[in-house]
This record gives structure tokens, sequence and C-alpha cells, in this order.
């Protein structure tokens, strides 16, 4: 078995550094991308490629993916397909690709691919530092819905968890400081108690809007004034 450098890399000499704001991540025909950052993706063709590409903030990103290598049997395309990875890392001002194993044979695929190695490079052929794990689903695997898994995954806190930043955050800290503030009390306990929530609450409110963008944060400013 060994690794694919993907047609990203030599592509990428043509694009212009200067062009670079974000992330671009470029993912191979075989690499199917679910969730990004805890949305559904949405990828776009690539110009002189097979490949296809999606653009990602600067910072801290989180992917879903499976890779589904294919291969020639008989006549007959045949694939077969890994477990779904859930990973992090970090990059900016970039353009990033995934490395996957080059399977030569589909029983090789299937012995190996239980256990996959893969990379994500920068456009200089670098890795790029990442922490990976499975995003299992117990029971029937039809219907499986991978944003709602993500979701919950990055709610335990596990080892390839993150905390997305954006409006929906932004909303659960005005949620919690609402129910903090608007609860009646009725002894000095229970004030106490209402106070400590407030607190609580104002601290989750610094926290998301010093993780959130400036768009965001913007947003959230027209908020408060309205």
């Amino acid at each position: 078995m060994r690794i694919i450098k993907p047609l990203a890399l030599t592509m990428a000499l043509s694009i212009s550094a200067a062009a670079q704001a974000d992330v671009t991540l470029t993912v191979a025909q075989d690499v199917n991308l679910l969730v990004a950052n805890g949305e559904k993706v949405k990828l776009s063709s690539g110009l002189f490629s097979s490949n296809n590409t999606l653009v990602l903030p600067n910072g801290e990103s989180q992917i879903v993916f499976r890779y589904e290598p294919s291969f020639t049997k008989a006549g007959e395309e045949i694939s077969t397909t890994s477990d779904t990875i859930i990973a992090k890392f970090t990059a900016s001002d970039s353009q990033v690709s995934f490395v996957m194993p080059d399977y030569k044979s589909y029983r090789s695929a299937e012995e190996h691919i239980s256990n996959l190695e893969w990379q994500l490079v920068d456009q200089a052929g670098n890795p790029i530092t990442k922490v990976e794990d499975k995003l299992t689903k117990e029971g029937m695997q039809l219907g499986r819905d991978y944003v709602d898994e993500a979701k919950d995954y990055n709610q335990t806190g596990a080892k390839a968890a993150i905390v997305l930043a954006g409006a929906a955050g932004a909303s659960t800290a005005i949620a919690l400081q609402k129910t903090a503030t608007t609860n009646p009390q009725s002894n000095a306990g229970a004030n106490t108690t209402k106070q400590v929530d407030s607190d609580t609450a104002e601290e989750m409110l610094h926290f998301w809007y010093n993780r959130a963008d400036k768009a965001t944060q913007q947003r959230f400013k027209d908020f408060i004034n309205q």
C-alpha cells in the first residue's frame, strides 16, 4: 500500500498566493465529505481537475467523511467503504488536500480500510496535524443524519470535538441569559442563585462573542441595538 499524492498539489502552483484568504480543501472523487464545521457540505467542481473543493474559514475546522475507493473486478466496478471519520485540524490562508491510501486491489482495501491511514497536506506537501476519531452509530446505519451526529459528538467533548462559533452559539448564550434573568425568585437563597446564573450567562456571552467571526459579531451587535 502506498499513499497517493493528489493532483491538487501540482495544480496549486497555478493559483496566486495573493488570492488566498481562507482555507481551500481539495476533495478527491473517492472521498465522500459529509459534514464540515457542523453543516452539510456543498462542493465546488474543479476547473482543471476531477477533484472538488470546499472553502473553509481560517483557524480550526472539523470534517466528517468516508473513503470510498472503487475497483474493477470481472469487468464490473465495485467499491468498498471506510468507517465514518470525524477529524479536526487547523490551517490558515492555505490549500489543503486529502492524501489517501492507494489500495492495489479490492481485497487489499477490504483488509486495510478499517484501519484507514490518511493525511491532510498543504500546497507544499507538508503534513497538517489532525486529530481524528470514528463517528459511530449503534443499530441500523441507514438514513444517518451526520450533521446531528457531529453535533452530538461535539457535546461529548471527545478528542476530535470542537466548539463551533457563530450565530447558533450566540443564540444559545442569549437563551441562557434570558432564562437566568426572567425566572422570578421569592427568597434570599433563590436570589443568590439568580445572580450566579446571570453571571454565568454573561461569561458565556463573552465566550461565544469572542469565538465568532467579525460578521457574526456585527449581527449580534445589530440584534442588541434593536
